[in-house]
């Protein structure tokens, strides 16, 4: 009789067993990969589409000029004139920017991707440039109309020992000759306030 019972509750363990593995069958895909639904979906997300068609247009060689904000309560700096110079990277997909100009009486160069993420649906920027080893990071949308495009980030201070301080950029596309860029760092007890504004000419 024990024998019996065991041999039953083996038989009824490995019905369970069998009815687990059905039941993870119907809800995971099968093993080797992807199924070729997935891959469409997965194809799809990698192709560039309008949204980098909008980051081609600031694609070429600009001259940059603006001003700056030490004090954003006072009067702004004129900055020298600057050059830029941006090329469509991997397929279409990154807007690839390389800005040399001159920054409180120093040499200036900063390095740029923008672009903008089809799965996430968002643009993203990363930006880098000798007057510090951060890493700066923002990510955002356009308007309905996608000529401007505004990205919220974080920022450090090393003037003030303050980490992830709130920072907004956005980029104005006027025209295929005619660019804005603006950011916007935060002022203790005032908010989001204009530090930087540059316009960039297609030569």
């Amino acid at each position: 009789m024990r024998s019996y019972r065991s041999v039953s509750m083996v038989f009824v363990l490995i019905l369970a067993v069998a009815e687990m593995a059905c039941a993870q069958t119907k809800d995971q895909p099968k093993s080797g990969g992807p199924s070729p639904e997935d891959m469409q979906k997965m194809m799809a997300l990698m192709k560039p589409g309008p949204q980098h068609e909008v980051l081609a247009k600031m694609a070429g060689d600009w001259t940059i000029t603006g001003k700056a904000w030490m004090d954003p309560s006072g009067t702004p700096t004129d900055m020298k004139p600057g050059s830029q110079h941006a090329e469509m990277i991997l397929g279409g997909r990154y807007l690839q920017s390389v800005w040399t100009g001159e920054m409180m009486g120093m040499p200036f160069e900063g390095h740029g991707l923008l672009g903008y993420d089809n799965f996430r649906k968002e643009y993203l920027m990363t930006w880098v440039d000798n007057m510090g080893t951060a890493v700066s990071t923002a990510n955002g949308s356009a308007d309905a109309a996608g000529k401007v495009i505004t990205l919220m980030g974080k920022m450090d201070d090393p003037s003030t020992g303050a980490r992830d301080q709130d920072v907004k950029y956005v980029y104005t596309i006027k025209d295929d000759k005619n660019v804005t860029f603006e950011m916007y760092g935060m002022v203790p007890g005032k908010g989001l306030m204009k530090m930087m504004e540059t316009t960039f000419t297609k030569k």
